[in-house]
């Protein structure tokens, strides 16, 4: 999980896409770490579902 709030910190506005190629771990990885780091207030989705990216806090 600290691996995507790294790779979120480093590029922002990243897909989950991205982080997936960036990581080598799965979209449904990715799509769990993204979910908990919302939660947790570490990171932002902004913007639409389909062109939208998240962001560092």
């Amino acid at each position: 999980m600290m691996v995507t709030l790294t790779i979120v910190r480093s590029n922002p506005g990243i897909q989950r896409k991205g982080i997936s190629d960036i990581s080598g771990k799965s979209i449904s990885t990715i799509d769990r770490h993204l979910a908990i780091l919302v939660k947790e207030g570490l990171i932002e989705h902004r913007d639409s579902d389909k062109t939208g990216g998240y962001y560092a806090k």
